[in-house]
C-alpha cells in the first residue's frame, strides 16, 4: 500500500506501508475512514498528508520510532505524536533526551487504549481523516 503524497506535501512519500490487516485490532479498524478528532487531534491543524506516532516514552521501540520520524518532521513538519496524560511528566525528558520536536499530544488513557492496544503504532492521516494503522513504516 502506498500513501501518496501530494503537491502540497512536495518532499513527503511513503516507500512502502508494512502490516498485516489481521493484526490490526478492533479499535485500530474502528479509526479507519474517521476523523482525528476521535484521537483528541483536532484535524485542521495537520497538514494534508500527516503521520501520528502514538508511543509510550518509556519504550525503546517508540523511542527509535520517534528519533526516524524526526528526520522527517525536520523535512516536512508532518508529525505529531500522541500519548497518554499518565505519561505527561515523563515528555519533557523524552522529548530533551531524544531532541523530538515534533508537537506531542496527550489524551487520557481510556480513550488512547480505546483504539491502541499495542505501540508504537503510526497513524496515516490524509486531510484529517486516518486512512491506516498500521505497526511499521519505512519512509525515504
Amino acid at each position: 500500500m502506498k500513501y501518496n503524497s501530494s503537491k502540497n506535501a512536495p518532499y513527503f512519500s511513503i516507500i512502502a506501508l508494512i502490516f498485516s490487516v489481521f493484526l490490526v485490532e478492533k479499535g485500530e479498524k474502528d479509526l479507519i475512514g474517521k476523523s482525528t478528532d476521535l484521537i483528541g487531534i483536532a484535524p485542521e491543524t495537520l497538514k494534508q498528508n500527516h503521520i501520528i506516532l502514538v508511543f509510550m516514552p518509556s519504550c525503546s521501540h517508540c523511542q527509535k520510532a520517534a528519533q526516524k520520524l524526526q528526520k522527517q518532521y525536520n523535512k516536512t513538519k508532518n508529525i505529531t505524536g500522541l500519548t497518554s496524560t499518565e505519561f505527561d511528566k515523563d515528555i519533557k525528558r523524552f522529548r530533551d533526551s531524544l531532541n523530538i520536536t515534533f508537537p506531542i499530544v496527550t489524551i487520557e488513557k481510556p480513550q488512547l487504549r480505546k483504539y491502541f492496544k499495542k505501540i508504537p503504532k503510526y497513524v496515516l492521516v490524509q486531510n484529517g481523516i486516518v486512512s491506516a494503522v498500521a505497526d511499521s513504516l519505512q519512509l525515504n
